[in-house]
């Protein structure tokens, strides 16, 4: 069996269409995402094609963060998270 690794990935992509497509990369193999940061259980191979095809969306000035994380990191989530309200919703806190 393949050796899985944890991983972060968050990503800082301006353009709307290069943002949706790392989007829908990212969503395809992490196990909980927030926002633009994602956590993924991968293999060293499946890391390496998922850098390369996030590497073919940046433009200049754009990043997509990989962090490794050591093997017996303990990773927990606070809170549920927030739901929208609505199309149109403002939430100021």
């Amino acid at each position: 069996m393949p050796r899985l690794s944890n991983s972060l990935y968050a990503y800082d992509i301006s353009n709307n269409k290069q943002r949706r497509r790392a989007l829908k990369q990212l969503r395809k193999v992490a196990d909980v995402y927030q926002d633009s940061v994602f956590d993924c259980r991968l293999t060293k191979q499946a890391h390496q094609v998922l850098q390369g095809a996030l590497l073919e969306l940046l433009e200049p000035g754009e990043q997509v963060v990989y962090l490794a994380l050591p093997a017996n990191c303990d990773i927990e989530q606070l809170g549920t998270g927030m739901q929208p309200l609505g199309e149109f919703s403002l939430v100021i806190s």
